[in-house]
């Protein structure tokens, strides 16, 4: 599902200008990250400057579209900047915030099971997917912890014990995304 990161382990001026940056980006959803360090985005917060990432795609495959959408929310950041001129332009989404992100690292090498995809809303409780060894025995149950929008998974069959699994934001207003 398409987001944005901005930066929120960082002086308070530059968590704000960061989210500024962040609200000019054409996506459903708004993310806070914790993180002070780890992608440059964080590592430019913790230096004082404001940053943000923008995700869109899926597996590393963009589509013409979704080209075209970033291209123009790279432009509109800069419009913001007043790096380039010109008005930011209209946007679809309406984004709302995302502050809180579990992310969630298999526990198991096995094949992955999903039962949610990128933008559906969970309950705290509900069943994300399951980790099975390859005679379908379960070796592990992803449940969700709090209640959210599901924001990236894995999406091949195999996953890999460390590796990631599921991430979700919580504390969101789920009621006010529209379907990407």
């Amino acid at each position: 599902m398409p987001y944005v990161y901005y930066v929120g382990a960082a002086a308070a001026e530059v968590v704000e200008k960061s989210k500024a940056m962040a609200e000019v980006v054409d996506v459903p959803c708004l993310v806070r990250s914790p993180h002070g360090s780890g992608g440059s985005y964080n590592y430019a917060g913790s230096c004082g400057i404001p940053s943000i990432l923008i995700e869109r795609g899926c597996t590393g495959v963009w589509s013409k579209e979704e080209v075209e959408l970033g291209k123009e929310d790279v432009r509109n950041v800069l419009r913001y900047l007043k790096i380039l001129e010109g008005k930011i332009s209209g946007k679809i989404y309406k984004p709302v915030d995302v502050e809180n992100v579990i992310y969630k690292n298999a526990s198991h090498t096995g094949c992955w099971y999903p039962t949610k995809r990128a933008g559906d809303t969970l309950k705290k409780g509900e069943i994300l997917g399951w980790i099975k060894d390859y005679f379908g025995n379960v070796l592990e149950i992803c449940v969700a912890e709090a209640d959210g929008i599901l924001l990236y998974q894995v999406v091949s069959l195999s996953i890999i014990r460390g590796g990631p699994m599921v991430a979700y934001g919580e504390n969101v207003d789920c009621g006010q995304i529209d379907k990407w």
